[in-house]
């Protein structure tokens, strides 16, 4: 037995010892019992210390799904050449701190694949894209933040010289597969 269990044991002992001279006492299988429960194992839920999440990516977010991203370029890029603003649509899957999935051009049935890296809150992904029709293809690389609801973020994109923000909307489509989707609309 170990010297906490005998110390244990000889509070309990102790405290029954004074239950007998008030006039409280116990008796010996009732004893045995109270004994018995102390040595049980007892199952201790830990609470997360704080800064670290309680969920199964250890405080990092959950943003596998589809998201609306919006950037716009700084006057320098849009000098150069670069659109003002430019909108995307995400769909990402997080494998651990992995990330996969497509973006493609919000008015544009066409993606292609992304892969990126997901570190606490911290956010960056990567594709490849011309900027122009038969243009060399370049580097897209997002690096943002999500919110601690994991339903937006924001942050910085930069294609090769070219810089920017971006800011990103994560859709919670508001149907169910095999649901019926209807407009009210008075007259």
């Amino acid at each position: 037995m170990s010297l906490t269990s005998k110390l244990r044991v000889f509070l309990v002992c102790v405290a029954l010892e004074a239950g007998v001279f008030s006039g409280v006492p116990m008796r010996p299988g009732e004893i045995q019992d109270l004994l018995q429960q102390m040595n049980q194992a007892v199952l201790a839920h830990v609470l997360p210390a704080e800064g670290e999440g309680g969920d199964d990516n250890g405080g990092s977010p959950d943003i596998s799904g589809e998201w609306d991203v919006h950037g716009s370029f700084d006057p320098p890029s849009v000098a150069r050449g670069m659109p003002p603003h430019a909108d995307l649509v995400c769909t990402f899957e997080r494998h651990a701190e992995r990330l996969q999935g497509t973006c493609r051009p919000s008015d544009g049935p066409a993606g292609v694949p992304v892969e990126g890296q997901v570190d606490g809150r911290n956010v960056e992904w990567h594709f490849n894209m011309a900027t122009e029709p038969g243009g060399k293809k370049q580097t897209v690389t997002f690096v943002g933040v999500v919110n601690d609801a994991d339903t937006s973020m924001k942050g910085t994109l930069a294609i090769g010289e070219m810089r920017g923000e971006f800011t990103a909307e994560k859709q919670s489509r508001g149907y169910l597969p095999g649901s019926v989707n209807a407009t009210y609309s008075p007259e």
